[in-house]
């Protein structure tokens, strides 16, 4: 039950509002210290135009949770917020050498996560996550690999999100035409 709340949170926090745009370039780098308290959420954002791809690694600095479980993901989201794929990686404890990776996926406002495997949960996790003109989406993370389809919309948002933890993001991102951070204490 918690982890389902938890991943409402998450995907409710993909769906918040962008700021002010930034200048467009064909690769934006991605460097993102997220850094949630017990149970709260911080997230970073940015609209992006189709094909885009994101690709990095992820780091678990520090899990703490108490009713929301540590958790890193990265997805992309249609702008007006009713479609969105990506992946999550779940620490099931705080201690957990392994986080369970999972697909997730809403269509039409409704929600889906899918259970892809697990990685181990230290060092730099390396991952990637593209969507084609035609919504064509693949995902890795680690030695995980999954495809799926979306619709294709012309804006998109890229969000990188973490709870209950301190998650770095770092890598890079093409066709970003915007960015805003917004976080919850």
């Amino acid at each position: 039950m918690a982890k389902h709340i938890r991943l409402m949170i998450v995907i409710g926090i993909l769906t918040g509002t962008l700021g002010a745009p930034l200048i467009a370039n064909a690769q934006t780098p991605l460097q993102f210290d997220c850094d949630a308290s017990v149970d709260q959420f911080s997230t970073e954002a940015q609209i992006v135009a189709l094909p885009v791809t994101v690709v990095g690694t992820i780091s678990a600095l520090a899990m703490a949770s108490k009713d929301y479980v540590p958790s890193a993901s990265v997805a992309i989201v249609s702008a007006d917020d009713k479609n969105g794929v990506g992946f999550q990686m779940n620490a099931p404890a705080d201690d957990a050498t392994e986080f369970d990776v999972d697909h997730i996926e809403m269509q039409r406002g409704v929600l889906k996560e899918t259970p892809q495997g697990r990685v181990p949960s230290s060092g730099e996790i390396p991952f990637s996550l593209s969507v084609s003109k035609l919504g064509d989406v693949t995902v890795s993370v680690g030695t995980i690999v999954f495809t799926a389809k979306f619709a294709p919309v012309a804006r998109m948002k890229v969000a990188a999100t973490c709870t209950s933890g301190h998650f770095k993001y770092l890598g890079s991102l093409s066709n970003a035409e915007g960015a805003t951070i917004s976080a919850t204490p």
